[in-house]
């Protein structure tokens, strides 16, 4: 049975950086959904894969503009990522490195590193670092 200990989250001293983390994170996972959306309708509206005489653009266009957009917003998501990091140990708090993980850090069942500690700011309005497994909560 994993025992963690029962310390006080700690105050994370730059909140906003992890308010906009937790932004940037949701946004690229909702543009990936409308693009994967878009094919998909894209696809059951098509008479064939061969004939695109009866396609609607619209749904084209939501595609193309996901796609960019998820490439813009992953992109900032990896700049920010890298550089919002844990206040005790100095490991990025939003961005998955290959080191060890720490065996109290915020990990859900089906869910990676990042994707948990994100839910667990949404939800709780705390997390377990990654790395160093210190809680910390993000208002002050």
């Amino acid at each position: 049975m994993l025992m963690i200990s029962r310390q006080r989250p700690r105050a994370y001293p730059q909140p906003a950086r992890l308010v906009v983390g937790i932004l940037i994170d949701l946004l690229c996972k909702a543009l990936a959904g409308l693009g994967l959306t878009a094919i998909g309708v894209s696809l059951y509206r098509a008479k064939s894969l061969t004939d695109w005489s009866h396609h609607d653009p619209a749904w084209a266009l939501a595609f193309l503009g996901s796609l960019v957009g998820y490439l813009v917003m992953s992109t900032w998501r990896m700049y920010h990522g890298k550089r919002t990091l844990c206040s005790l140990c100095r490991g990025p708090v939003f961005h998955v490195q290959s080191s060890a993980k720490n065996r109290g850090a915020t990990k859900w069942p089906g869910l990676g590193y990042r994707t948990s500690a994100v839910l667990s700011m949404l939800f709780t309005g705390q997390y377990r670092c990654m790395y160093c497994g210190t809680p910390f909560r993000i208002k002050k």
